[in-house]
């Protein structure tokens, strides 16, 4: 019942593309997936191939897994695919492929050629032969930074901080996963700790970890609400740091939905006999001698209901840091009401 793309004018190819396109063979496609007989037919088993077009949740995704699934190497260059469905289900599109493909096949914060050129570099995967070597160290041959984002939207790089915040709260194998929470309730000394990253609402401009109500942080949190979580990816260079104000749900219809969700090997994180940081005198887990062999009776789910609390930070503030080739950038956003407003700042 879908009546588009049929005559010449929506077939057409754009025209910097149609430019380009005389120098290389054009193949057409009559289904979601590019990994036509053709294309694979020019393709064998560890090579790889670059992804760009529309749409992200479509076309590009089905092709993506065709490919991944003959042992050919798909890397989804993101800020170079859309998706007619909007924003949302462009995000959507990434968020399947990070399950299906892995997130190292798909390639963020790389907006520009000149961004995705020193990606590709820094990961091996250019070859250009007419590009020249590049030689010594100084600051004219490295590309910085400030030339390969200069004609990057703020709004793009807003974009890649929640989908990397998304990325991470779904894919326990993402960077961004783990986190360091820093909290100060009364005191003047902050206090930090890593949580896992289990929940991101774009929309709602949330991130959600778990943890015992009976931890330290709980009682800081209980104490000032106001909070930050610093996220690190080593191989893009990339920090994220959220400030915002935590609230916490314990023993509520939240809780209790989050918690039947949850699987049962994760329990025993609650059932400490004691609070977390009780001195003990000798190494131990806290844990009860048989908790893993132990029958979920109603007792033990009480405990852990007592005991397991959803923290949900609603974002107030991003800076957003990044460090190449001796070269750095940052950024910082702001939530009013429902609109980030952003601004480059002094690294």
């Amino acid at each position: 019942g879908w009546h588009k793309m049929t005559n010449q004018e929506e077939c057409e190819l754009w025209k910097p593309i149609q430019d380009r396109a005389r120098e290389i063979p054009v193949v057409d496609k009559h289904s979601y997936t590019s990994a036509t007989a053709e294309i694979l037919s020019e393709l064998q088993q560890g090579d790889t191939v670059f992804i760009a077009g529309l749409d992200t949740d479509c076309c590009v995704l089905t092709t993506a897994v065709d490919l991944f699934q003959r042992s050919i190497r798909p890397i989804v260059l993101a800020d170079f695919c859309s998706s007619g469905g909007g924003e949302v289900a462009h995000e959507a599109g990434l968020q399947c492929l990070q399950r299906l493909i892995g997130p190292k096949n798909i390639f963020r914060d790389a907006a520009t050629p000149a961004q995705l050129r020193e990606r590709l570099r820094r990961e091996s995967l250019l070859i250009d032969a007419t590009e020249p070597p590049r030689t010594g160290a100084n600051l004219e041959s490295t590309a910085p930074l400030e030339m390969r984002y200069r004609d990057t939207a703020l709004d793009v790089v807003l974009r890649n901080i929640w989908s990397d915040l998304a990325a991470g709260a779904a894919d326990s194998a993402h960077q961004f996963h783990i986190s360091s929470l820093a909290t100060s309730g009364t005191s003047s000394r902050p206090t930090q700790r890593s949580v896992l990253l289990r929940g991101c609402s774009i929309e709602r401009g949330t991130l959600t970890f778990y943890t015992d109500n009976r931890t330290r942080k709980i009682h800081d949190i209980n104490q000032n609400p106001h909070v930050s979580l610093c996220f690190y990816n080593p191989s893009s260079g990339v920090q994220v740091t959220a400030f915002g104000r935590a609230e916490l749900r314990n023993q509520d219809s939240l809780s209790q939905a989050v918690l039947a969700k949850l699987p049962k090997r994760e329990f025993p994180r609650y059932l400490a006999e004691t609070p977390p940081g009780t001195s003990q005198a000798a190494p131990t887990s806290g844990l009860p001698r048989d908790v893993h062999t132990m029958a979920l009776t109603d007792e033990l789910h009480r405990k852990v209901f007592e005991n397991f609390t959803v923290v949900e930070v609603a974002v107030e503030r991003l800076d957003w840091f990044i460090s190449q080739d001796r070269s750095c950038l940052r950024a910082q956003f702001e939530r009013q009401g429902t609109t980030w407003h952003g601004s480059w700042v002094t690294p």
